[in-house]
Parts: C-alpha cells; sequence; structure tokens
C-alpha cells in the first residue's frame, strides 16, 4: 500500500510540474500582464499559447488525482528525491532471509519460505507450504514425457541438459531484463536484485537448481521492505519463465493434494 500511495503521489507532483511549467517565469500561477490603462482587445499570440498549455495541464493534472490514475499520454519521468527513495527502502540491506541453505556435503539444500504476512513483505516462495497463498509450484528444464515419446518415435534421444548449462540459460534471460542485476551464480544457486527504476526499492529473486530431482528449479521472490502483495512477483516470475519456454522450461504446476 505504501509503494502504490508513493507512485500516486509522484504522479500528482509531476503533472503539477507540468502545469506550473506552462506559467510565466517569474510568477506563481499568474495571467499574463496587462496594462495598467487598457486590456488588450484581443490576446497575442503568447497568450494564447499560454492559457493552452495552462488548460493542458490542468487536464493532466486532473486525470492524475482521479484513483491514481496514469496520464495518456504519460509525463516524463519523475526525479524522486533521495529521501522519497530511503522511505521506498532503496539502500535498505539485503534481509538474513534471502540465501537458503543446507546445500553441503553434497545434500540438494533449500531457499527459504516467505516471511509472515504481518512483516507486509510482498513474496512467491516454491518452498512455502502448498496451502499457503505465497506458493508457487517449482519450474523444470527436463524433457517432457511427450518430448521424449516423440523422439523415441523417431529412433532419437532426448539429450539431457546439464545443471550448469541450464544456469547459462536462466543468467542469460536475468541479464536481459532491464532493471535487474545477477549477485551470484554458483554452487547450483542463482541470485538476482530487481531495483524499481523509480523508486529504487529493491526485490531479491532467488532460484535453487536441485542435486536430488534432475532438471528442477525451485525459486523465490521477495521484497526487501514492507510494502506492495504478492502480483508483481507473481508477473516477474511468470514473465521469466515465458522467456525461459524455448529452451524447453516448465512449470511443473500445483501438486493435486
Amino acid at each position: 500500500e505504501n509503494v502504490l500511495t508513493m507512485m500516486a503521489v509522484c504522479r500528482f507532483a509531476a503533472a503539477a510540474v507540468a502545469l506550473l511549467s506552462a506559467v510565466a517565469p517569474g510568477s506563481c500561477l499568474a495571467t499574463p500582464s496587462r496594462s495598467p490603462r487598457t486590456a488588450p482587445s484581443r490576446a497575442s499570440p503568447s497568450v494564447v499559447s499560454r492559457s493552452t498549455a495552462l488548460r493542458a495541464g490542468a487536464s493532466l493534472l486532473a486525470s492524475s488525482v482521479v484513483l491514481g490514475a496514469t496520464p495518456s499520454p504519460a509525463p516524463a519521468k519523475v526525479s524522486v528525491p533521495d529521501f522519497v527513495k530511503d522511505q521506498m527502502g532503496a539502500n535498505a540491506d539485503r534481509p538474513f532471509d534471502v540465501g537458503g541453505g543446507g546445500r553441503r556435503n553434497g545434500r540438494s539444500g533449500y531457499l527459504n519460505q516467505c516471511p509472515s504476512k504481518r512483516a507486509g513483505r510482498g513474496c512467491v516462495s516454491t518452498f512455502d507450504d502448498p496451502y499457503d497463498s505465497s506458493y508457487v509450484p517449482p519450474w523444470t528444464y527436463a524433457p517432457s514425457e511427450e518430448a521424449r515419446a516423440a523422439a523415441a518415435k523417431r529412433g532419437q534421444e532426448v539429450a539431457t541438459k546439464s545443471i550448469d548449462s541450464a544456469m547459462g540459460e536462466l543468467v542469460t534471460v536475468l541479464r536481459a531484463q532491464p532493471d535487474a542485476t545477477v549477485v551470484e551464480a554458483r554452487d547450483r544457486y542463482v541470485l538476482a536484485e530487481f531495483r524499481d527504476p523509480n523508486f529504487g526499492f529493491v526485490d531479491d529473486v532467488e532460484f535453487l537448481f536441485s542435486s536430488d530431482t534432475p532438471g528442477l528449479v525451485g525459486y523465490r521472490s521477495a521484497a526487501r521492505v514492507k510494502g506492495g502483495d504478492d502480483k508483481r512477483h507473481r508477473n516477474r516470475i511468470k514473465a521469466l519463465r515465458v522467456a525461459l519456454q524455448p529452451n524447453g522450461w516448465t512449470s511443473v504446476g500445483r501438486l493435486n493434494m
């Protein structure tokens, strides 16, 4: 909710700037100056242009106020002050619950579950309880049974993809995302930071390649600070999976329980 509120405030501010920029320099919402004795019989070209700009700015401002709607056409990108970014968590440290564990002595390991809903941090994780709303099913890059059957009819075998090869495909897709930075990619684990381009807050998105179940990939996407809901994370995960589909990646789907 805090994130959405701040976005609406900045849209309002951008519209207000557009309105004020149409006013003549040296005045604050001032009307064009007139002679103290006589008013001009018709508006000068500069006055007409300014009044037209004012009406356009007012329309933009009104459209920004109503339900926080995005004006059309959209205003120029807003330069958000640093103190606002700080309030939005742009400089927040990475939480202790990022990184998972259990990958020692040949064990497959795990990623953490999502924090309590009371923490207010949007999050989805394949390691949550399947009955929780924050649960999402893992991915697989292993060939499907249909692909294996089709290859068998042709007298062929489907090549088995290695973990290193699959990790390379994932890292390539992550690096193609405009707001993502790959922080770590080793030991079957990948960590990327997604930073909001306007407010600077960060979501930590991590992936773990299973050593127990060939082709299985678990993941977790979580906000660093309070604000928002799970929708942003679900949309991001879906977009990444769609980008990986040409390489044979797919969701395993929810378990029937």
